[in-house]
């Protein structure tokens, strides 16, 4: 591990949110990795920022009504439309931009705004069924089930053993937040 490099501090972080849930540890090194990455040629800062975005709206607790937005889920909607804005020279149409529109979609969702969500989803061509959750919950969301249930009879057809247990895998430091998507 070289603690000079920003990769590795990356990595770190990453796998401290993933596998450990150790939001404040998976924070700390994104932040570290993001002054080592400062004057570095463009060698994936903006992924970086993307993947810092996580940690914070995983971390982020979920209010008593369920309706007040904490200050890490709008922190992760700026890092990423931060990231979005400084990668000038990677193609609209780059796969990695996809990803990017995706998270952004999710922090959206985390922040109860819903139209926000979709018009970022609505963005990528053939979404894969991850992206099709999110949109089928962002327009649960916004009340427009009728909009959701072909989304979710295709995602069901694909998916046939498919429960709600699949979704612990993902970091929500809340439980009530995970309960909630």
């Amino acid at each position: 591990f070289d603690p000079d490099d920003f990769d590795n501090h990356w990595s770190y972080g990453t796998a401290l949110l993933y596998y450990s849930k150790d939001f404040d540890g998976a924070l700390q090194s994104y932040k570290t990795a993001a002054g080592l990455a400062a004057g570095a040629p463009d060698i994936g800062k903006d992924s970086m920022k993307v993947d810092h975005a996580d940690a914070l709206f995983f971390r982020a607790p979920l209010s008593e009504k369920g309706d007040s937005v904490p200050g890490d889920v709008l922190q992760a909607i700026d890092l990423v439309k931060q990231a979005m804005a400084d990668a000038k020279e990677t193609a609209p149409d780059d796969p990695k931009r996809f990803r990017w529109k995706w998270t952004l979609g999710w922090a959206y969702y985390e922040a109860n705004q819903f139209a926000q969500s979709l018009t970022a989803l609505l963005q990528i061509p053939n979404p894969h069924d991850l992206i099709n959750k999110n949109i089928i919950a962002s327009y649960v969301g916004l009340g427009k089930v009728e909009s959701a249930i072909p989304i979710a009879r295709d995602f069901l057809e694909r998916n046939p053993n498919y429960t709600l247990a699949v979704e612990d895998r993902w970091p929500y430091k809340d439980k009530a937040r995970r309960e909630r998507w």
